[in-house]
Order: structure tokens, then C-alpha cells, then sequence
């Protein structure tokens, strides 16, 4: 799946932000913590749906603004389908990212592992 599209229509918030992943609440300056029985729990369907309507019904673009940045969530019209739970649905497609080669540039580049020949 195309991570920026996904987390763009599930109403999450960009990879990029604060909030940077849609499975727990880890914040960006915690990044780089690969320990994951200490990363906080996401939000529940509840929990998200609540933030969500929270920001449709804000007053002012002010008032969306400052819910989003708290939470990293806002409303996807999505939401409207009873079915729907972004929680367990917004999933990437492991897939891509190896057909991609971004498993592998990830594990070589950014964390330093060889592989058998190297």
C-alpha cells in the first residue's frame, strides 16, 4: 500500500509528523526506540473515532489545528462506514516494500546489518 496515501485517507497523520506511526502512540522523538514491548499502546477504534470527530466538529481551522497536533488524527469520511476501524484496517503491504527494495535499503543503510557476502 502507499504509505503517504493510506495514513492521508485512514486520517492519520503524515510519517513525517509528530505522530508518526498509526500502531502506537510513540512520538517522533522517541524514534528511535526498537524496543517494542516499551512503545505506548495506539488508540483504540474508540479512541481514534472520538479524535476524529473531535476535529470534524471543531469550531475553527485553529481548533483542528491544535487537536491534530495533540493527537495526529482527523476525520476521513471513511469513518462514515460502520465497518470501518482505521485501528486495524490501515495496514502497509509488506509486499511492496520488498519488491520495492525498501526492506532491504532500510536494513542495510539506515540500521547497518551485512549480509552474508559483505
Amino acid at each position: 500500500c502507499d504509505l503517504p496515501a493510506l495514513r492521508k485517507t485512514a486520517g492519520f497523520a503524515s510519517y513525517s509528523h509528530l505522530h508518526f506511526c498509526n500502531f502506537c502512540t510513540l512520538l517522533e522523538p522517541n524514534i528511535d526506540n526498537v524496543d517494542r514491548t516499551t512503545w505506548p499502546p495506539g488508540y483504540s477504534w474508540t479512541e481514534h473515532l472520538s479524535h476524529a470527530k473531535a476535529w470534524l466538529e471543531a469550531p475553527t481551522i485553529a481548533a483542528r489545528k491544535k487537536i491534530f497536533e495533540a493527537f495526529g488524527i482527523r476525520w476521513s469520511q471513511l469513518l462514515r462506514l460502520p465497518y470501518w476501524d482505521p485501528t486495524r484496517y490501515a495496514l502497509v503491504d509488506a509486499m511492496h516494500n520488498l519488491f520495492l527494495g525498501e526492506l532491504r535499503h532500510h536494513c542495510i543503510s539506515i540500521w547497518g546489518l551485512k549480509t552474508a557476502k559483505d
